[in-house]
């Protein structure tokens, strides 16, 4: 079980290499992108009030439903899904892990 959870055990570690890499560079990106909204949100006095982010994301998602109901009328639906699979599978491959 340790060996599947990619726990080092006696300096040897189970984990692809540069799979640390990748985490760490992932969590600078997630820390770099808050420390930007913030530094955005209060050079442009923008309230972040935890209302106020969940309001922003229902338009946000509100919004990308309907470009997407948009778009399947636009380009027709078996187009669409292609590109989104597509883009999913772009997005997600990289952090699937191989045996």
């Amino acid at each position: 079980m340790i060996k599947q959870a990619g726990i080092k055990q006696a300096d040897v570690s189970t984990r692809p290499h540069g799979d640390s890499i990748k985490l760490l560079a992932a969590a600078f990106a997630v820390v770099g992108l808050i420390m930007c909204l913030v530094f955005a949100s209060e050079s442009l006095h923008i309230d972040l009030s935890r209302q106020e982010v969940d309001s922003y994301l229902w338009v946000i998602g509100a919004s990308a439903v309907a470009f997407y109901m948009l778009l399947r009328v636009v380009l027709g639906r078996t187009r669409i899904n292609q590109l989104l699979d597509r883009i999913v599978e772009k997005v997600v491959t990289p952090f699937v892990r191989t045996k």
